[in-house]
């Protein structure tokens, strides 16, 4: 496989850059590696640069005894042996202005290690932050892509209503992890694929945002708080990523009512904010929603209770390269690009239990589209 390096330019152009440079050693920067098409099993022992300029013909420059592991890409080849060498091979790229995977605030995107940062300094390159580039390239999806990326929506939002009825019919409730193995056999049985296993989290442990169901030997209670959280990809396709909220029983109690309502109210906020800018044709960033989602549930009484972001982006990577929804852990100020997709996701978590709604959103011909058949208005009850 090779590059699209076009469709790379492209992305160089309208972020205004005058290229982006891939650096990488011992495989440390897996954007690198991924977006130019190295082999993980390539012996990566030296330092290897690839600028590609928003115009014009990319430069490799490689250690002489590694010379094949960029020999698939296009472009002219450089080597060195010696770092003096390596340094004066890179000083052709003083006073440009490279896009490089670092960033201050989005530790996701930072691979660029501090002493190549330094030498291109030093050489007068002027680096910058990939992030929007890389949104651009990887974070804005496809007609074909955003296609792939319902059809597994649909697919988790027929698993939860599946495992909820199941749950709901049975006399005795069985355990957190054996939810969690029904859910793992739909998805094998529907040709999904997913990382990690799927959350099932009932009273207390709904409270911790990152349970791990796998090590958990708890049956579910009568009249607990149940959050299901669910993931999963076509084969080679994008992801989806939702979250439901149950209680097992036929009463929700008051505070538990309470917490729903807000959290839904939140989610629904974000949405709105949303959408109320795309149709005053205005400029959105992720940060930004997320500071609404977040003053909705301050508004609330719950501020006490969020602990995470509001949401992430979605791509061919779960947690993918576009804009974040997110002003407080690590502030993405990337806007909400044709062809993107993220998640809206408020969780508010208290000592006794935590609740969390996850939808899809994808921005689609200017409009904010919820991806799945139905939003959760509701908490489901046995």
């Amino acid at each position: 496989m090779k590059p699209d390096i076009p469709h790379i330019q492209k992305a160089i152009r309208e972020e205004n850059f005058d290229g982006w440079l891939f650096y990488n050693f011992n495989h440390l920067d897996p954007v690198s590696d991924d977006l130019l098409c190295v082999k993980s099993g390539m012996t990566n022992s030296r330092r290897w640069v690839y600028v590609i300029p928003s115009e014009g013909d990319p430069v490799a420059v490689c250690h002489r005894i590694e010379t094949d592991i960029l020999s698939h890409l296009p472009g002219t080849k450089l080597f060195y042996s010696g770092r003096d060498e390596f340094s004066k091979l890179l000083s052709r790229f003083s006073g440009m202005r490279l896009a490089a995977q670092f960033s201050r605030d989005i530790p996701a995107i930072s691979f660029l290690d501090a002493g190549m940062y330094q030498l291109c300094v030093s050489l007068g390159i002027n680096l910058d932050s990939s992030a929007g580039v890389l949104q651009r390239q990887s974070g804005v999806l496809s007609t074909d892509d955003l296609a792939s990326h319902s059809r597994a929506a649909y697919h988790l939002y027929e698993i939860i209503s599946n495992t909820w009825n199941r749950l709901r019919s049975m006399k005795e409730l069985p355990s957190e992890q054996e939810v969690m193995s029904w859910i793992l056999k739909e998805f094998t049985r529907r040709n999904l694929r997913t990382v990690h296993v799927p959350i099932v989290a009932s009273g207390k442990n709904s409270a911790n945002p990152h349970f791990d169901t796998s090590g958990s030997t708890k049956l579910i209670g009568l009249n607990e708080v149940l959050q299901l959280d669910i993931w999963a990809a076509e084969q080679d396709g994008v992801w989806a990523d939702i979250s439901w909220i149950g209680f097992t029983g036929s009463e929700v109690p008051a505070q538990a009512a309470s917490v729903f309502h807000a959290a839904i109210g939140a989610r629904d906020a974000g949405i709105a904010f949303i959408r109320e800018g795309l149709e005053e044709k205005r400029k959105i960033s992720g940060a930004e929603v997320d500071v609404r989602v977040r003053d909705y549930i301050r508004e609330k009484g719950y501020e006490h209770g969020i602990l995470h972001r509001t949401g992430h982006g979605i791509d061919r990577v779960l947690h993918g390269w576009g804009a974040n929804i997110d002003s407080v852990e690590f502030p993405d100020h990337r806007l909400l690009l044709e062809g993107s997709c993220f998640s809206i996701e408020p969780g508010i978590y208290l000592q006794e239990f935590g609740m969390r709604t996850e939808i899809n959103c994808i921005i689609q011909s200017g409009r904010a589209i919820v991806t799945g058949p139905s939003l959760q208005q509701d908490i489901l009850i046995f």
